[in-house]
């Protein structure tokens, strides 16, 4: 069998070996840290592992922070704010995503990079738009 680039998913002859960051794949103990890459995206990967290294732990964070808001706000505000509050993080929630559209090391291995980041910008857009959605009903309620 091909292997197959880490980077694409698409399986090529050329992929060679490269060691990744832990912070970008987990060290399982069957594929550890090394992954397959196709030397033309090999730039694009490294670039990628980067950006991981240097915002991973913030962008983890803001999303964990966002998330618990957007459960207790609604419970701790006035009825009144509670629907405007939810909408308002889930409109921050996305643009933090989209800003660093990072995925789970499970979705890295099953799509590649490439892919996994088209997935978490549409996922982006869907939390962001929902929560622009839930602003327009609340405002077109007139509350």
């Amino acid at each position: 069998m091909r292997p197959r680039c880490f980077w694409s998913g698409t399986r090529d002859d050329r992929a060679e070996p490269i060691e990744l960051p832990a912070s970008l794949v987990r060290s399982l103990p069957r594929k550890g840290r090394e992954r397959m890459v196709l030397p033309e995206h090999r730039d694009e990967l490294l670039a990628y592992a980067g950006r991981v290294e240097r915002h991973g732990r913030r962008m983890l964070v803001t999303v964990l922070g966002l998330t618990v808001i957007s459960v207790v706000a609604p419970l701790a505000l006035p009825e009144a704010w509670a629907l405007p509050s939810l909408a308002a993080t889930l409109v921050l929630l996305g643009l933090a995503i989209a800003r660093d559209p990072f995925c789970t090391p499970e979705t890295l291995e099953w799509f590649g990079v490439r892919a996994s980041l088209r997935v978490a910008r549409i996922a982006a857009w869907v939390t962001g738009l929902l929560g622009l959605a839930l602003l327009g009903i609340e405002a077109l309620a007139g509350r």
